[in-house]
């Protein structure tokens, strides 16, 4: 992670905080290395000939420890894992700052596809993101929120029927993942029912690099089909 602090004396406690924590596993380090390639290559294609073949290729990846997983069960247990709080290595460091490199590539790419989804979804019985007038406001969006009036598991389904693959994550509940032990996390049902209402009717749309307009459209048409 990175983070940006306007605070000097906020800075130099994390910093003093950095200092003493270790770096990860060689191993750790290694499977994130192995992440966008495995990801890009053999998962997504697999995923994409068959889910259930994708998530045993998933699957394997994580037993056999060639992928880390994105969340351990631990964590969702409301526990610290040995992983973290770690160092930030030097190898991550160097694939961060190509990433950063890329920025405002990434950046203009995401809002074409966000202003395509808009055109495209508007009119509709769906609650997009800045409803209201957006004045001054140039958002970028790493997904596209749209709030739906239909069983977001059903159509989410059909997505994976058409190799269209959206549930990120973020979504039914207003902790995530799901399955996260509320009682953990103290947060108790009920004390924050727009977001529950919110996790209930939320896709998110994705507007990364690999999504073309014509793969965005194929999204739209599953939308508008529900």
């Amino acid at each position: 992670g990175l983070a940006v602090i306007k605070d000097k004396q906020l800075a130099q406690k994390i910093s003093t905080f950095q200092e003493k924590i270790e770096y990860p596993s060689y191993l750790w380090i290694f499977q994130q290395l192995l992440h966008p390639f495995l990801t890009n290559y053999i998962v997504i294609p697999v995923y994409q000939l068959s889910a259930t073949l994708g998530r045993l290729m998933l699957g394997f990846l994580h037993v056999f420890l060639i992928l880390s997983k994105a969340v351990y069960k631990n964590e969702k247990k409301g526990e610290f894992v040995e992983q973290f709080p770690k160092k930030f290595p030097n190898a991550l460091a160097i694939l961060a700052l190509n990433q950063l490199k890329k920025l405002e590539e990434f950046n203009q790419h995401r809002k074409i596809i966000a202003d395509f989804y808009r055109k495209e979804l508007s009119g509709k019985n769906f609650i997009l993101p800045f409803n209201k007038e957006r004045i001054a406001i140039e958002p970028i969006f790493m997904r596209y929120p749209v709030l739906v009036n239909f069983d977001t598991d059903y159509i989410l389904k059909q997505g994976r029927k058409r190799n269209i693959f959206l549930d990120d994550g973020w979504r039914k509940s207003p902790v995530v993942p799901v399955y996260t032990l509320l009682e953990k996390m103290n947060y108790q049902l009920g004390s924050c029912p727009k977001a529950e209402k919110v996790a209930q009717e939320i896709i998110n749309l994705p507007t990364h690099i690999n999504i073309s307009q014509k793969e965005a459209q194929k999204i739209i048409d599953l939308i508008n089909g529900s």
